[in-house]
């Protein structure tokens, strides 16, 4: 399907060629204490030319429509940024979710801090495209490695899409995550979901970097930190 080069026809026999680098130390792993293990207790080894994978295409075009008719208001973006001259922050990269959904944002208090008033909460973002980003993606992680060291930052940034020509640009938040990236395949919503938590402070609403001036808040610790490692 697609074109995917999965080797033997994705049939992964002990005669195909490429079997035993496909495999490796999972040959033979099939039977724990149980009895009765058979073939059917074999190990999926390879997943990239199947039907649910290449299914995923048809969910994309389907949000994305959704966002073209209007449906979707939210804009959400995956942010990393650097300092500097040990400065101003500015844009590594920059990548925006298509599709995505943003859930729970009305149960985010509205709090006063120093960048004004902004968000105090979680919200859920849903229906996010395993072909467009991976796991390493959502973890802030760039080009496999952890983006952390001094002067670099990850955030994610929402901002509601405008709706009427000649109005104040919506306020973009930032968020940051609070758990691990789940990859929903076999229900609604298909796609990754993620958590996030508020974080300030959040930039202009062109984009300007407001934490020289106003200072940043230090990112809380958290339980999933070591899966960015």
């Amino acid at each position: 399907m697609g074109g995917c080069n999965c080797g033997c026809s994705g049939g992964h026999a002990p005669g195909c060629p490429h079997y035993e680098a496909i495999a490796g130390a999972y040959i033979g792993l099939r039977a724990g204490d149980a009895c009765g293990a058979d073939a059917s207790n074999d190990a999926v080894l390879d997943i990239k030319c199947s039907f649910g994978v290449d299914l995923a295409g048809v969910v994309d075009q389907a949000g994305r429509l959704r966002a073209e008719l209007g449906l979707v208001p939210y804009r959400v973006f995956l942010v990393w940024e650097k300092r500097v001259d040990g400065e101003e922050y500015v844009d590594v990269r920059r990548v925006e979710l298509m599709p995505v959904e943003v859930r729970g944002m009305n149960e985010v208090r509205i709090v006063l801090g120093p960048d004004g008033r902004g968000p105090d909460g979680q919200i859920l973002l849903v229906g996010i495209s395993p072909r467009q980003v991976s796991q390493d993606d959502l973890l802030g992680n760039l080009e496999g490695e952890t983006w952390d060291g001094d002067g670099e930052r990850f955030f994610y940034e929402v901002v509601l899409h405008e709706r009427c020509a000649g109005r104040v640009a919506p306020k973009p938040w930032r968020w940051t995550l609070d758990g691990v990236p789940e990859l929903r395949v076999s229900r609604s919503p298909h796609g990754w979901m993620v958590r996030l938590t508020d974080q300030r402070a959040a930039r202009g609403r062109h984009g300007e970097d407001q934490t020289t001036a106003q200072g940043e808040q230090e990112p809380e610790s958290s339980i999933f930190d070591g899966l960015r490692e």
